[in-house]
């Protein structure tokens, strides 16, 4: 992302007022006034918090322009609400502003960071249930654009599909789409997510969307054969090897002419990919993000053709893949 044209100094306030609206989000702030105009006692009082922190929050939120106040009465802007009050409006964009805080805080420690190599907080396989609640929110919060833009760019390269195979499909946000156009989905992720999404997100009730809890670096994958294997922001989260090694294992499960699809940011077309990249490194051991060249040879490697990279969005693109009816033996792989 360049930033020639920005001063430094507006830069940080930039960030000053993202940070702001990201961590009173996170506190229920606009969640207190989305009923309606309310005093910052009352709001003090609902969320138990101090009355002179709440109404210096507000008066800074006012001049966002995100709140407004008429007395000693606080109210969210037409904006304001539109984006962050109501959780069920199509242009909320609340659900993934705690997962994108808590990337601000690890970017505060990125000394320490390049000192390691690697992440300061070595994470465990095991993540609390409130982790996973926030990471599979962040997910859902993909725009419903996006995701009828991946389910007609598959079927318009696969018109014939009747499956999908939805690798660490979380929420099941993308499988939905598919299966609204009556293909049989399979979504895999690993067990926490899996107990997490089924109840949270209703998928248990969704008619023709079967569940797998599994891992799928470790365990096998469901034998298929699948019209469409879907990658969508995976494979950031892994090395190199590791993903020229799932591209094969995807491929076995996929039938002669199937498709596969990865969602992502690119390195070179992304104007995002490179921050992408350093919250990988702030996050993770392995993770990285990749260009197009990359991604078309490791594809064509694994025994997929006819390669084409569209635009999701201005961020984002999804590269496909056909699988031809002959797949090169591991031995000329790598």
């Amino acid at each position: 992302m360049n930033i020639e044209d920005v001063g430094l100094g507006q830069l940080r306030d930039f960030a000053d007022i993202a940070v702001l609206i990201a961590a009173a989000s996170e506190a229920g702030v606009f969640g207190a006034l989305s009923d309606g105009p309310r005093s910052a006692a009352e709001i003090a009082s609902s969320l138990d918090y101090d009355h002179r922190a709440v109404r210096i929050v507000l008066l800074a939120l006012e001049d966002t322009g995100l709140v407004t106040s008429e007395g000693d009465r606080f109210a969210l802007s037409e904006r304001g609400a539109r984006e962050l009050g109501d959780r069920g409006a199509p242009g909320f964009v609340g659900k993934g502003l705690p997962q994108w805080l808590r990337s601000i805080r690890a970017s505060t420690r990125l000394g320490e960071v390049l000192r390691r190599g690697g992440p300061v907080e070595k994470r465990t396989r095991a993540r609390s249930p409130e982790r996973v609640a926030r990471f599979t929110r962040a997910m859902a919060a993909a725009p419903v654009e996006r995701l009828e833009r991946i389910a007609d760019l598959c079927l318009d390269r696969c018109p014939e599909a009747r499956s999908i195979l939805d690798l660490g499909g979380g929420p099941g946000h993308i499988t939905r789409a598919f299966v609204a156009r009556g293909l049989r989905g399979t979504l895999l992720d690993t067990p926490d997510i899996v107990a997490h999404v089924v109840d949270a997100y209703g998928l248990a009730e969704v008619e023709g969307l079967n569940v797998v809890a599994a891992d799928f670096n470790r365990d096998p994958l469901p034998a298929g054969p699948f019209d469409i294997v879907l990658l969508s922001n995976v494979i950031h989260i892994y090395d190199e090897g590791s993903v020229r090694a799932l591209f094969c294992r995807v491929v076995d499960v996929l039938r002669p002419g199937g498709l596969v699809a990865v969602a992502e940011f690119l390195r070179g077309r992304s104007s995002r990919a490179g921050l992408l990249a350093l919250q990988m490194l702030l996050k993770s051991d392995a993770g990285d993000t990749y260009s197009e060249e990359q991604l078309r040879d490791w594809m064509a490697e694994a025994g997929l053709g006819d390669i084409r990279v569209d635009s999701l969005d201005q961020d984002r693109q999804l590269v496909t893949g056909v699988r031809g009816s002959a797949l090169p033996t591991r031995g000329e792989i790598g």
